[in-house]
């Protein structure tokens, strides 16, 4: 009987194993695919999306150059003449003004930072490029400026994130788009890697579009009938192009969603965080319905509403602080 019982354990192991690799070796080998397929990584200059993320990183390093106490005398030739070259091309596939304003701005900002130590040939053929004579009525930053000193109190901002909560009993008062739009105008503020800002946001009030794309999400049974808003959170794979940075979209799709939920906690709305962990077919099957670009990134869903009065939530205890902190 022991005997038995060991090979059926074995067995158990075994299938587990199996079904495990073969998983885990579909999905790696889709996500690889998808990644060299859509991101920068083989055609880099044959998309504008593709060129906007190069362009950001180019202009954003020219910025960082600037904001440091020394900059280096003539720093950042190579790349703003790759950026001038890069926005030419932009342009040519009908890039936003909106990029090409802030790249204008960087330009003359840089020329004004390194006047004294540029070449004046070199400064001329900058002044005298497409780009630094650009002229639009698109409004948008760029460069450097002063820092404005913090003037907020840290035990009212704990007080706030403390307040919040995962709500999951929701009233039946509805929730408008521009609300939630609210929330997706100050998440643009959230920091990304060389602000790429890969980030996008499906907003959903209508009942029977949050159904179908509940449908596609494991974690709402319960509650997802009482969700008056959903945003739906992807990031753009096409703005980024090495190997190393295959998981940065989900890195600033994280905290780009953070960003809503304490927005959204701001407006008094309540949020609660639902995971899109899925195979790959799922993902195909998703997108496929709810019309989201295959290049793009799945990061989460975050179901809105108007809390019930008598609502209760989850306690969600909490580990220690020293729990989180490596190196005690």
């Amino acid at each position: 009987m022991k005997n038995l019982l060991k090979k059926i354990h074995v067995l158990v192991i075994m299938k587990r194993f199996i079904r495990t690799v073969t998983e885990c070796t579909f999905n790696f080998m889709y996500d690889s695919i998808s990644y060299m397929k859509y991101s920068a990584s083989v055609f880099q200059e044959n998309d504008k999306t593709k060129l906007e993320g190069r362009i950001c990183v180019l202009y954003h390093a020219i910025e960082k150059g600037m904001s440091l106490r020394q900059s280096q005398d003539g720093f950042g030739k190579e790349k703003i003449t790759k950026l001038i070259e890069l926005c030419g091309k932009y342009k040519q596939l009908g890039g936003e003004d909106e990029l090409l304003i802030t790249c204008r701005n960087v330009l003359r900002g840089y020329c004004v930072h390194q006047e004294k130590h540029l070449n004046s040939d070199f400064l001329e053929r900058l002044k005298n490029s497409e780009l630094y004579k650009l002229e639009s009525s698109a409004r948008s930053d760029g460069g450097v400026e002063a820092l404005a000193i913090n003037k907020f109190d840290f035990s009212e901002y704990k007080e706030f994130i403390l307040a919040r909560k995962s709500v999951r009993n929701f009233s039946n008062e509805e929730v408008e788009f521009e609300e939630l739009k609210d929330a997706i105008d100050v998440a643009r503020f959230t920091p990304s890697v060389c602000n790429r800002q890969p980030w996008k946001s499906y907003i959903y009030t209508d009942a029977s579009e949050i159904e179908k794309a509940l449908s596609h999400q494991n974690g709402n049974r319960g509650f997802g009938e009482q969700v008056k808003g959903l945003i739906l959170v992807t990031g753009e794979k096409k703005k980024f192009w090495h190997a190393i940075e295959r998981n940065e979209v989900y890195v600033d799709g994280g905290m780009f969603s953070m960003s809503i939920v304490y927005a959204l906690h701001a407006k008094n709305l309540s949020s609660c965080c639902l995971n899109l962990n899925m195979t790959a077919r799922k993902e195909v099957e998703l997108k496929k319905q709810l019309n989201i670009p295959a290049s793009e990134a799945l990061i989460m869903m975050i179901a809105v509403g108007k809390p019930e009065h008598s609502a209760n939530t989850a306690v969600s205890s909490r580990f220690s602080t020293e729990k989180f902190i490596g190196n005690l």
